[in-house]
């Protein structure tokens, strides 16, 4: 069979299940199953296929057409121009999490000769905290998760970006291992703010296949962000940030938690539907 032809016939079945993208997903399956890239697919019609790989192929179908997440199917996913190792234990990291590095990058410009130390609560795939230490190279910093899973995963991608002698791995429930001496430069967070009984409505990729310990914020969605707040005067610098990502129509309620612990609204930054993504804190 011409790869032209089985990328006509995956595309077909994944339109069935009405994915929106189905002819990029049908090469990025078939390139995955051939161990090639995409352009090889358009440059080569005559690609050995045998029926190991037709048989893979199919199974990544099926499960694609349930609604597996594309980055779980694939093991990979590009951000902030970095391809991570991605699995079903972390968050398929989303574009709008971008955010948060460009703010960084922004409100710090002046601080990239400077080493200063960062800590990421609820490190997940390691995307976001692996991408700053990338961009501001005298940068150190611990990545904490109460999923040692998660962790297992993040130690992967940073030995794939060699940054094992600049970020520290620990399973801790956000600050509950970290001594009381130990203070942040910054403070980062893409914690889970979905309110609990809003989880099963949200789209079935997100609610089926992500990790519910990564999505549940508690009843009103605000759990993290009332632990954060509290217990981040105990870590951070005395000239220190917090940078939290917040989910839609979050950001008054999020800045009104954080102001009772004494913080300050800095600067925040929208995601690409202009929406407010990422806020910026700093002591009062």
């Amino acid at each position: 069979m011409k790869t032209s032809q089985l990328l006509f016939e995956t595309a077909k079945k994944l339109q069935k299940n009405s994915h929106s993208s189905t002819n990029l997903e049908a090469r990025m399956l078939l390139a995955h199953v051939l161990d090639c890239s995409i352009n090889t697919l358009f440059l080569q019609d005559d690609l050995q296929i045998n029926q190991a790989k037709k048989n893979k192929l199919k199974r990544l179908i099926s499960r694609r057409s349930n609604g597996e997440p594309m980055a779980y199917l694939l093991r990979k996913r590009e951000f902030y121009g970095y391809e991570f190792v991605i699995d079903k234990n972390v968050l398929d990291p989303r574009c709008d999490s971008e955010a948060m590095i460009e703010l960084i990058k922004e409100d710090y410009a002046n601080f990239s000769t400077q080493p200063l130390g960062l800590i990421e609560l609820g490190v997940g795939s390691g995307c976001l905290i692996i991408s700053i230490l990338n961009e501001f190279n005298l940068w150190s910093g611990i990545g904490v998760d109460i999923s040692r899973k998660a962790l297992n995963l993040a130690k992967k991608n940073c030995q794939k970006f060699n940054l094992s002698s600049r970020l520290k791995l620990l399973n801790s429930d956000l600050f509950s291992k970290i001594n009381l001496a130990k203070k942040f430069d910054i403070i980062i967070s893409n914690p889970p703010y979905i309110p609990t009984l809003d989880i099963d409505n949200l789209q079935k990729e997100v609610a089926f296949f992500e990790p519910r310990i990564a999505l549940d914020g508690g009843v009103d969605g605000l759990e993290f962000y009332r632990k954060i707040a509290k217990n981040s005067l105990n870590y951070l610098q005395k000239k220190g940030s917090i940078f939290v990502e917040i989910g839609y129509d979050q950001e008054g309620e999020v800045i009104d938690i954080f102001k009772e612990c004494k913080f300050y609204l800095h600067s925040k930054k929208t995601d690409l539907a202009n929406i407010v993504r990422i806020l910026h804190f700093k002591k009062n």
